[in-house]
């Protein structure tokens, strides 16, 4: 699993926000020099609190929003250069599941028009095949191949999802963006989803980017976890090193915020709370982003911006604090 599928370099999204007729526009800068690889095969887990710039990170790879700066691979090809033809390979090779299955399926479309558009549009199957193949695909994620006659307010939550996750795979993507995909969902739904994510990921060599505010869900599903903070990821790992030893003060917090079965255990070894709120994006901290909500921030932190550092084999962070040569300060 060497394999780059996916490559970012210094990727930067920015939003401006006009407040008023008089006001100078807020810029708000949602992804911030943002260099990542995706792996072929893989599911790469991307954390943070909500505004952190997950969402904006994902649409980013997908071409779904414009970015201000930076490139993005896919296949070793840059896909600001794709010429028309490139772009509609790139919208056949790649899908997105979306975090709300209420919001992102099509009212006034039965179950298997949703599920047969991205076959029709990509001219996937011949026309009189399409029938079959949308049978197969909600069978393939739990559902009867019956309830394609029906409409999406006819089903539960996790029914829809599991519909949009038919849709995603109909083009038969290589790399898919999950965002938030069970946040929407109760507990027992989660599991059953993140299951079938995983078992379609074996057996059709999916790469996923899953995007999750919510640290135990990712666990269980991702081989590596990027952890990201107002608009830079912080670190990166192999998924049980960052949530067993997670190196960043961030990080920490997000692993010990994770509630316990057991109200009388502790999960984490470290401060469970994030003082303040998240810093706004329009004024990010100088030097490290984290230093104002930080209880062991150093001088330094507070006016040199911390690079990721490759800090125990394979596993990255970006902390003025911590050196390769004595990480058990973390």
């Amino acid at each position: 699993m060497n394999e780059k599928l996916i490559s970012i370099r210094d990727l930067r999204v920015a939003f401006k926000e006009q407040s008023g007729i008089f006001a100078h526009a807020k810029t708000t800068v949602a992804v911030d020099g943002v260099s990542l690889e995706i792996l072929k095969g893989e599911i790469l887990g991307l954390v943070g609190e909500s505004g952190s710039g997950k969402s904006t990170l994902g649409k980013a790879i997908l071409s779904l929003v414009k970015k201000e700066s930076g490139e993005v691979y896919f296949k070793n090809q840059e896909v600001a250069s794709l010429d028309h033809r490139g772009v509609r390979s790139l919208r056949q090779a790649t899908s997105m599941i979306f975090q709300d299955p209420y919001a992102s399926l099509n009212p006034k479309m039965t179950v298997g028009e949703i599920v047969a558009e991205p076959l029709s549009t990509h001219k996937l199957v011949p026309a009189k095949e399409i029938p079959e193949r949308v049978r197969v695909l909600l069978e393939s994620v739990g559902l009867s191949s019956a309830s394609e006659k029906s409409f999406p307010h006819q089903f539960s939550g996790g029914q829809r999802q599991r519909i949009a996750i038919a849709r995603a795979l109909a083009s038969k993507p290589e790399f898919i963006v999950a965002d938030e995909p069970v946040s929407a969902l109760d507990v027992s739904i989660q599991s059953q989803i993140i299951k079938l994510l995983d078992r379609l990921r074996s057996e059709l060599n999916l790469t996923m980017l899953f995007i999750s505010h919510d640290l135990r869900v990712v666990r269980i599903i991702a081989d590596r976890i990027a952890v990201m903070y107002l608009g830079q990821i912080v670190e990166l790992g192999d998924a049980q090193s960052v949530f067993e030893n997670p190196l960043m003060p961030y990080t920490q917090a997000l692993v010990s915020a994770i509630p316990s079965l057991d109200p009388g255990v502790a999960l984490g070894r470290f401060e469970s709370m994030l003082p303040d709120e998240t810093p706004s994006p329009t004024k990010p901290s100088r030097g490290c982003r984290f230093s104002s909500r930080c209880s062991f921030a150093l001088e330094s932190c507070r006016t040199e911006e911390p690079k990721l550092t490759e800090i125990r084999p394979n596993h990255w962070a970006a902390c003025s604090r911590i050196s390769s040569s004595n990480p058990s300060i973390a």
